[in-house]
């Protein structure tokens, strides 16, 4: 009987395989282990670039290479497409898996240089890996031409405690973008700058573009961001406008449209920080035009004293 269920449970290890069932079944099986799998390249990284996959030409970078399964005796034959290693040659075998690399400029419009590496073991080429890099104009890049903001609530300004992403245009010749924000720098590799904001009142944004020669002009927006509290940032009911203003920002003029309550009625524009008057007009229809280009930039609440009750509205100018 035991012999019977000893011989059963070698049948089974023998139908899952291995090393292991062989041996201890008596079977023909080696004592010793199978080998451990080969060292391999599984990326190359590299620091001291203008940014994770751009590189100023003529600047040095450190390339490595990230080896699983590493044992001693390896070796390393780098490879630069166009420029050098160790400041030898654009080719070199040595047995540390860092080098230092300069990419040199690519002829005619390729703007592409790879980095490459061979590892090898006994003579014998085992795994390999490569780095394309991006090679960067050697330029001052132009100032963003604009900066544009999408606030996620879709209401065009955005509400405090809520996200947005600011964008410019691709600048050539950049590699990064510099924001700058709150009292804080964030570089991004793309046009893309997502924010979360947490200050209401008037903000003020700045981006600029950085390339190999240097770094550009600001530019700069101001915006608004409404406080949570205020509708439709609050998520209630958004009641129907007694006031409509556009363009808001404006900056020269905007035309008022009003219902025919307010006709006749008189209006303030008031500085929103200082609460001090910078404007009085009457209402002469329910659609004018309003002449701010006395007005500074900021914020400004438009009070209009109707017939039934009082409506405001709030107003950016820019200049």
């Amino acid at each position: 009987m035991i012999m019977k269920t000893v011989y059963k449970i070698c049948a089974l290890l023998l139908a899952l395989g291995g090393w292991e069932a062989s041996v201890a079944c008596g079977g023909g099986g080696s004592s010793n282990p199978p080998p451990p799998p080969p060292p391999t390249i599984s990326s190359v990284s590299v620091f001291g670039t203008a940014s994770s996959s751009s590189v100023c030409a003529n600047v040095p970078f450190t390339a490595t290479a990230n080896v699983a399964n590493e044992v001693s005796g390896l070796s390393y034959s780098w490879g630069v497409a166009i420029g050098t290693v160790n400041g030898v040659a654009d080719f070199v075998t040595t047995t540390s898996k860092s080098v230092t690399c300069v990419v040199l400029r690519p002829p005619g419009s390729t703007n592409i240089s790879r980095v490459s590496v061979n590892l090898i073991r006994n003579g014998v080429m085992v795994s390999s890996g490569i780095r394309d890099l991006t090679v960067q104009p050697n330029v001052v890049p132009d100032q963003p031409s604009f900066i544009s903001l999408q606030a996620d609530n879709g209401f065009g300004s955005p509400c405090q405690f809520s996200g947005g992403t600011f964008s410019v245009p691709a600048v050539a010749g950049a590699y990064q973008y510099e924001w700058d924000f709150e009292g804080f720098t964030s570089v991004t590799e793309s046009p893309f700058f997502f924010v979360w904001f947490n200050n209401a009142d008037l903000q003020t944004i700045s981006v600029r573009a950085r390339g190999c020669a240097g770094v550009s002009p600001d530019q700069s927006i101001q915006y608004y961001v409404i406080p949570s509290f205020e509708s439709p940032c609050n998520q209630g009911p958004i009641l129907q406008e007694a006031l409509s203003v556009s363009p808001n920002p404006a900056t020269t003029e905007f035309t008022l449209k009003t219902s025919e309550d307010y006709v006749a009625a008189p209006a303030q524009l008031s500085n929103q920080k200082t609460g001090k008057v910078e404007k009085s007009f009457t209402i002469s229809s329910t659609s004018m035009k309003v002449d701010i280009r006395e007005l500074p930039a900021g914020v400004y609440l438009l009070t209009v004293d109707g017939k039934k009750d009082k409506a405001t509205k709030r107003i950016m100018v820019n200049k």
